[in-house]
């Protein structure tokens, strides 16, 4: 997953077929809260005005620009999934999480390289990136609240959690498709960055390497944090989407259904995630808090997930179908 990052250094059906726009609500007390997503018809992918904040490089990788409609309304999370709400998962189970993560360390101040958990040396250590072998949702890399996002989480890990969501409380939880992603992200905007502004305004929605940040890439954002952390942030730091949703913009990668693919030719136009048969590289979203300001724009992607990659930059994000004509509910 960190080979994006551096490539930029170098309840009931009756009850839920109820919702309303924007309502938010719990399917039980440690699951993640949810918000209510409407149906609508939006353009995917980079726009003429992108350019100007991207390179052709990011660009290609977002075209063709293309309409979505979304016919069915969907849920995603408010937040990222937290720690405490990850947790609740691994007390019921017993499951296993510790293991090998890849952590993104500061590159300067006080915090430069500084790691909790044994440190196994690699090359990528040149771009403050090391391996830790026993690290885990809790401690990745460092000491985290419960209100922390749940990162060092696999693929495989988020969609556990996931099926684990979906058993306990009947409803068909998993990962958002990309394009719903964006959709959510998006928000109702056409813009590059869906608060409307530019790179100068990017410190009140994202956590990312701006100015006051001890990230390398820091040198190119156009404004200063503060107080500015150091790895993620608490959820809902900053400041939320038109449509109430936390964190859509920097912070830590997120899980999409989608598949990797090169560009958007031939992408489905329903809201369905984009497969192929025995897929092992997947699209991630959002970035990191290490992040340049063009990644942080509404279209840009990450194309090098695999189901086993765990890092302190990645997390999870929630979905869930609230009709019957969505992707997953069609018979």
């Amino acid at each position: 997953m960190l080979r994006c990052v551096v490539v930029g250094l170098l309840l009931a059906l009756a009850t839920v077929s109820a919702r309303a726009q924007n309502e938010t609500f719990r399917d039980c007390e440690t699951c993640p809260e949810m918000v209510v997503i409407p149906a609508g018809t939006y353009l995917m992918g980079a726009a003429k005005a992108d350019a100007k904040y991207a390179d052709s490089y990011e660009l290609a990788a977002e075209r063709p620009q293309h309409q979505v409609t979304i016919g069915y309304r969907f849920a995603i999370g408010k937040f990222e999934v937290t720690v405490a709400e990850f947790a609740a998962y691994v007390a019921e189970t017993g499951v296993k999480t510790s293991g090998v993560c890849e952590i993104l360390t500061p590159v300067e101040g006080p915090d430069k390289h500084k790691v909790v958990g044994s440190v196994k040396p690699t090359p990528e250590m040149q771009y403050g990136v090391v391996t830790v072998t026993d690290a885990d949702f809790r401690t990745p890399g460092a000491v985290v609240t419960d209100k922390h996002p749940a990162t060092c989480v696999s693929r495989r890990e988020a969609v556990a959690y996931l099926d684990w969501l979906a058993k306990k409380t009947g409803k068909a939880y998993r990962l958002p498709s990309e394009a719903e992603w964006e959709y959510a992200a998006r928000a109702g905007s056409t813009t590059p960055y869906y608060y409307g502004g530019g790179p100068k305004d990017l410190c009140k929605y994202g956590n990312f390497a701006d100015r006051n940040s001890h990230y390398t890439m820091k040198f190119l954002a156009k404004c200063a944090e503060d107080p500015s952390p150091v790895g993620t942030a608490v959820i809902g730091s900053y400041q939320p989407n038109a449509w109430g949703l936390y964190d859509m913009i920097g912070n830590a990668f997120e899980f999409v259904e989608d598949c990797s693919f090169d560009n958007y030719k031939g992408a489905p136009t329903d809201g369905s995630p984009w497969r192929k048969p025995s897929c092992e590289a997947f699209v991630q979203r959002s970035y990191d808090f290490s992040a340049i300001p063009s990644f942080l724009r509404s279209p840009a992607r990450c194309l090098v997930g695999n189901w086993d990659d765990r890092s302190n930059a990645l997390a999870l994000r929630a979905a869930l179908s609230l009709d019957d004509t969505a992707w997953d509910r069609k018979k």
